[in-house]
């Protein structure tokens, strides 16, 4: 997932740059600061399903359908309800 978001995000600098005639902030917005706080609070054992769904709400609000989906998944095959292995 972080590579994905990676190259993503070299994708989208120039058509960024672009528009904003600017380079990018070079720090998260303070809701992304915030939600990052709180997965660093929460323990090893919870963090799987708290990270997936943060995913879920996160690609909900960019419609990104395919994110979306992939996130999706990673809940489903953390609570055991996807025939995906990752391990």
């Amino acid at each position: 997932m972080i590579a994905e978001h990676m190259g993503l995000a070299d994708d989208m600098l120039p058509a960024l740059q672009h528009v904003l005639a600017a380079a990018p902030p070079q720090r998260p917005a303070a809701p992304d600061m915030l939600a990052s706080e709180n997965l660093r609070t929460i323990s090893d054992v919870d963090f799987d399903q708290a990270y997936a769904e943060q995913q879920v709400g996160d690609h909900l609000a960019p419609p990104i359908e395919a994110h979306l989906q992939l996130a999706v998944a990673l809940t489903q095959h953390i609570a055991g309800d996807s025939p995906l292995k990752l391990h």
